[in-house]
């Protein structure tokens, strides 16, 4: 799976994508400056989002409580955070900036690395409260949301897209 940077252009209105810690093809190991990448892609589209005085920023990140140790988790936790206050610097001028922390979603990462065999899915998804993979259209739907104009009081956060598996700290 390649890294994907993304700016949408909305009719004439931005939308910034950001997916972080996706390990890339060709090196074979996390993108150590994934989160610079998002950042340097935000402040690229910024001028244009301010003179409109509208925008939407989604970072696909991933959780910050590690379970193990990983090299992506330090840059998810610090795209977290930097997102967090961005989203106070820049909400008078009418933009969001959100976090999407997706859990087992059907993708081929999971489908193919991290749970290649239907057994392996299903002892996973035993953890799950809802007890089954998430869908690549439940991500879509609530970017979706997020990016619509009725979402303009929805800023700063990081929301879990995991079927209730994430465990409060």
């Amino acid at each position: 799976m390649a890294l994907h940077l993304g700016a949408t252009i909305l009719g004439s209105r931005f939308v910034t994508t950001h997916f972080v810690g996706i390990r890339l093809a060709r090196r074979g190991a996390a993108d150590p400056s994934g989160r610079d990448r998002g950042r340097r892609l935000t402040q690229a589209c910024l001028p244009v989002m301010r003179a409109q005085r509208w925008g939407r920023i989604i970072h696909i990140t991933g959780s910050s409580g590690p379970s193990g140790i990983n090299a992506t988790n330090p840059v998810k936790a610090a795209v977290h955070v930097w997102s967090k206050g961005f989203s106070r610097v820049v909400g008078r001028d009418g933009i969001t900036v959100n976090c999407l922390a997706p859990g087992r979603i059907h993708s081929e990462q999971i489908d193919q690395r991290i749970h290649p065999t239907a057994e392996s899915q299903q002892t996973f998804a035993a953890q799950i409260p809802l007890g089954y993979f998430g869908e690549p259209a439940g991500m879509a739907f609530l970017v979706a949301c997020l990016c619509s104009p009725k979402a303009r009081y929805i800023t700063g956060e990081r929301i879990d897209v995991d079927g209730g598996y994430r465990r409060a700290y």
